[in-house]
């Protein structure tokens, strides 16, 4: 997985693809066959009783330490913008994880856009994780109380939608006054609402999880032109390990936008064009940049503004188009408006990376509402250093610190 940024510059440069499926089907092409050379080729492990198996045709697979250390238990979601990433490219980290912790740990590979676009990868993960908790948490003796999900990048996302989503449904909350049927019934009419949102101040904390790890969570397709992004322009030179155009255009694939619609679209949403001004109005407030730390908006400071300057002018059409995604807080979890009564997390954010800031505001706007949230930042770190494991150092701090986070928290 680390050599995917290699791909990428590669194919970019060269331009060898003149669309952006081109890219991508190059992409997964060139990553299969990396994995073909840099393995592991095989699942025996001194440590770890691996074994795969199958959760509704979603390849899947259980690492079982030798030397367990409890009852909990670890669900990964793996990254890769919602179109790239199998269970497969992150075997390495997931592994160390296992050995760090020694609990049992599961993943899979969930549905890739843009040949199933939203909801697919989030209703795969949902399936799993209630299949965790409901069947495997029996096989396995896990205490269905003690279960971490961590996830990095798009992966991240999907936890944060899963977490607003099931948080809704009564399966999976405890009661705490008698009308809590009431107040779900009310939650399931708001769900198609604007920003849909309920009320879940009279409930506990469902308990499918216990705590979720976020690392650097892609939870926004709103803002392009965040402190974070502007370092990436104005510092970094456009040489980042992920530029913001592949996130809008694998964002919008997972929104089921793809061939030239996407490419045009992708030009309006870095510029920020795709939002109407009622919804940038509510963007300044769901994804508040005041939240972000003063040091980290110096390069916002340096270039005379303090927040996004909004244009006025946005493309009617672009808006129409994407408006069913971006007010939908199971698409883009940023814009849910209750963060109460959410799994305790950990947040994980790079210096060098575009997602940094979505990532912060996340973690504020969890504090906010009062779920234990630890929030860390590598000040040296970058987008997908995750997967360079045992290849540099703070690879090996960010994985540490995750395993140890999860041991003392699940």
């Amino acid at each position: 997985m680390y050599h995917v940024g290699i791909v990428l510059r590669l194919l970019f440069q060269t331009r060898i693809c003149s669309s952006t499926e081109c890219e991508l089907k190059w992409t997964r092409s060139a990553l299969k066959l990396l994995m073909a050379v840099v393995g592991p080729w095989n699942k025996f492990d001194d440590d770890i009783v691996i074994k795969d198996f199958k959760v509704n045709n979603m390849k899947s697979r259980v690492y079982l330490p030798l030397n367990r250390s409890s009852d909990a238990a670890i669900i990964y979601i793996h990254g890769g913008g919602f179109v790239l990433g199998t269970m497969d490219m992150y075997e390495n980290v997931v592994r160390q994880i296992v050995k760090n912790t020694r609990l049992i740990t599961f993943s899979m590979d969930y549905r890739l856009a843009p040949e199933h676009g939203f909801p697919a990868a989030l209703d795969d993960c949902e399936y799993f994780v209630m299949e965790v908790y409901k069947n495997l948490t029996r096989e396995y003796a896990i205490d269905k109380n003690r279960i971490a999900i961590v996830g990095d990048s798009a992966g991240a996302g999907l936890i944060a939608s899963l977490t607003y989503r099931l948080r809704r449904f009564p399966d999976f909350i405890k009661p705490k006054v008698l009308h809590f049927l009431l107040v779900i019934a009310v939650c399931k009419v708001q769900k198609k609402a604007m920003f849909a949102h309920c009320n879940t101040n009279n409930l506990l904390k469902y308990n499918f999880a216990e705590v979720q790890a976020l690392i650097y969570p892609l939870v926004q397709m709103h803002n392009f032109q965040t402190p974070s992004y502007e370092y990436f322009y104005r510092v970094m030179d456009g040489t980042g390990f992920v530029d913001p155009r592949l996130i809008a255009q694998y964002y919008l694939m997972y929104a089921n936008v793809v061939g030239a619609e996407n490419e045009q679209i992708t030009r309006k949403m870095l510029r920020n064009e795709h939002l109407s001004i009622f919804c940038k109005s509510s963007v300044s407030e769901y994804m508040n940049l005041q939240l972000i730390p003063m040091h980290l908006r110096k390069y916002f400071l340096r270039y005379g503004r303090n927040i996004t300057s909004w244009k006025l002018d946005y493309c009617k059409k672009t808006w129409n188009r994407l408006m069913p995604f971006l007010l939908n807080a199971e698409f883009a979890p940023i814009v849910q408006r209750d963060f109460t009564n959410l799994p305790k997390a950990l947040i994980v954010t790079m210096e060098h990376d575009i997602l940094r800031d979505e990532g912060i505001v996340y973690a504020q706007r969890l504090r906010q509402a009062g779920v234990p949230t630890t929030w860390k930042h590598f000040d040296s770190g970058f987008h997908a250093i995750l997967n360079f494991y045992n290849v540099i150092s703070n690879s090996n701090r960010v994985v540490n610190y995750v395993s140890g986070w999860v041991s003392d928290n699940v």
